[in-house]
């Protein structure tokens, strides 16, 4: 999503590279808390049963439909300050979690 922002001109290069050094370390921070309060650490799988061209088709999908959300609710002027763009992203990740999360 960052890098379709800075292609679409809402972000700046650095900013763009903030955004992924962040992304990485708070995925990172993210995963170890998670093994730590857990006691246990989990690998990711493709889901039964599938291929994994399936689950890479699958997540570009939903990449492409997050990305497109994102675009068209928070950077563009016309609908500046608007109060539904949170929950037009929620919907977007839940549906995500729901269909594609089972694949991959």
């Amino acid at each position: 999503v960052s890098l379709a922002a800075f292609m679409r001109g809402a972000m700046t290069l650095s900013d763009l590279g903030s955004y992924w050094i962040s992304q990485v370390v708070g995925g990172a921070t993210g995963a170890i808390l998670g093994g730590i309060v857990s006691g246990s650490y989990s690998t990711v799988a493709s889901g039964d049963e599938v291929t994994p061209f399936q689950a890479q088709l699958a997540e570009v999908c939903l990449t492409f439909v997050l990305c497109y959300t994102v675009l068209n609710v928070a950077t563009v002027p016309k609908v500046e300050n608007n109060h539904y763009y949170g929950l037009s992203i929620g919907l977007v990740v839940l549906s995500g979690a729901i269909s594609v999360g089972p694949i991959s």
